[in-house]
């Protein structure tokens, strides 16, 4: 997610990441939370 993000911004593309996942259907809840969570899962 992170890398589709990052490659939106360096095309100017990314003016609202927020409604780019909203239109994909994804979460855009507590997205620091969701990070943690799956770093936690990680170690």
């Amino acid at each position: 997610m992170r890398r589709a993000i990052e490659r939106e911004l360096q095309a100017g593309r990314a003016a609202d990441p927020l409604g780019q996942l909203a239109r994909l259907g994804a979460p855009t809840g507590d997205i620091g939370r969701m990070l943690a969570e799956i770093e936690a899962g990680r170690s």
